[in-house]
């Protein structure tokens, strides 16, 4: 969706309608700040900040209907903050990597 788009800072975002949110910010290197992301019917958010290498915080991100997260923040080495991240519906086995070489938490 917005893949290696250039976006810099991403204010505050709800969509309602997204489904399965994939990588929908990934291998966006612009990218540095997350101020509130809420994807409430997204069941699917593998890889949604996979590679953004420049990311630095995330101050909510709402998926509470997310039951695959895999790589979720993997290479966000700049990460450094993340304020609230409701995933209360994930499933344990779908979190693989979710924060693999994101070693600034």
């Amino acid at each position: 969706m917005f893949t290696d788009s250039g976006i810099e800072k991403i204010e505050d975002f709800e969509c309602k309608t997204v489904v399965d949110a994939s990588g929908m910010f990934s291998n966006n290197s612009s990218l540095k700040s997350v101020g509130s992301l809420s994807l409430e019917h997204a069941t699917q958010a593998y890889n949604i900040f996979r590679s953004c290498g420049n990311l630095e915080e995330v101050g909510e991100l709402l998926l509470p209907a997310a039951i695959g997260l895999k790589s979720l923040f993997s290479l966000c080495g700049s990460l450094k903050m993340i304020g609230t991240l409701d995933v209360s519906n994930a499933r344990s086995g779908s979190m693989e990597s979710m924060f693999s070489e994101t070693n600034s938490l």
